[in-house]
C-alpha cells in the first residue's frame, strides 16, 4: 500500500517535471543522546524535484553497535558490557523544501518523512522503560536465566524494568540540511531527528506496549541530476 501511494506521487508528477529527476547518497552517524550506541546509516535514493518541493524515495541500511552483557556474569551484579552488532534494512520517503540563500551556492533543505524497518535484527535487543527510553542490547536467553531476586540484577535496575523488542516497524524522521551546489552536483550536511516506534513485552511479567524512542543522525550527502530529454511530438 505504501509502496503503491509513492508509485503513482512519483510518476503523476513526471508530467510536469520530466528533467528533474536525480539520484542522493547520504551517510550518517548516529546514536540515542547517551552515546553510549553507535548507529551508522547508508541509504541511495531516487528524487523528484517540483518547483521548491523535493519528493524521495530511498533504500539503505542501519548497522546498530549496542552494549550487552553475557549471561555467564550471572548471578553477579556487575556486569562488564560488550559491543554487540545488529542491522536492518529500511524504506526511506522524505518530502522537503529548499531555500536558497542569495547569491549563494547555498540552500537550506528542510523535510520530513519516515522509515519503513525490513528484515529488522534489533528484535534481539531490549529497552528500559520510563521517560528515558533508549536501547541496550542482549540475548533472550540472558533475561530468561536472570533472577529478579538479587537486590541489583541488572547493573542497579530490576528485572521489571527490561522489555524484549518485538518489532521495530517505522520511525517518524525530520530533516535540516545545507547544501552547496558545485557545478551539477550536490553536496550536503545534514541533521537528522526521528522517532522510532518500539514493540516490547515486558521480561518479568511478559505484558506488551509500544512506545517511541528518540535518536537523531548528523550526516554527509551528495546528489546529482538525472536528466531526461523530453520528446517531441510529432505533426
Amino acid at each position: 500500500m505504501r509502496l503503491t501511494f509513492f508509485y503513482f506521487l512519483f510518476f503523476g508528477l513526471y508530467a510536469n517535471a520530466q528533467d528533474k529527476f536525480f539520484i542522493e547518497y547520504t551517510s550518517a552517524l548516529g546514536g540515542p543522546s547517551y552515546m553510549v550506541d553507535l548507529v551508522l546509516n547508508n541509504s541511495l535514493s531516487c528524487g523528484l524535484k517540483n518547483k521548491k518541493i523535493t519528493y524521495s524515495l530511498g533504500i539503505g541500511q542501519e548497522d546498530w553497535y549496542l552494549d550487552y552483557f553475557d549471561n555467564k556474569q550471572l548471578p553477579s551484579s556487575v556486569f562488564e558490557y560488550i559491543s554487540f552488532h545488529c542491522r536492518t534494512y529500511k524504506l526511506t520517503a522524505l518530502i522537503e523544501r529548499q531555500f536558497l540563500l542569495p547569491k549563494s551556492n547555498l540552500s537550506v533543505r528542510l523535510g520530513a518523512g519516515g522509515k519503513f524497518y525490513l528484515l529488522n535484527q534489533m528484535k534481539d535487543s531490549y529497552i528500559v522503560s520510563g521517560s528515558n527510553n533508549y536501547l541496550r542490547a542482549t540475548k533472550p536467553s540472558v533475561l530468561s536465566n536472570a533472577k529478579d531476586t538479587y537486590q541489583e540484577p541488572f547493573n542497579g535496575v530490576g528485572l521489571d524494568r527490561y522489555s524484549y523488542i518485538t518489532s521495530v516497524p517505522f520511525a517518524v524522521i525530520g530533516n535540516l540540511a545545507l547544501q552547496y551546489k558545485f557545478k551539477k552536483l550536490g553536496l550536503k550536511l545534514y541533521f537528522e531527528p526521528y522517532f522510532m516506534w518500539i514493540n516490547y513485552k515486558n521480561a518479568k511479567y511478559f505484558t506488551r506496549g509500544s512506545t517511541f524512542a528518540f535518536y537523531s543522525n548528523i550526516g554527509l550527502g551528495a546528489n546529482y541530476p538525472l536528466n531526461f530529454k523530453k520528446k517531441e511530438k510529432s505533426d
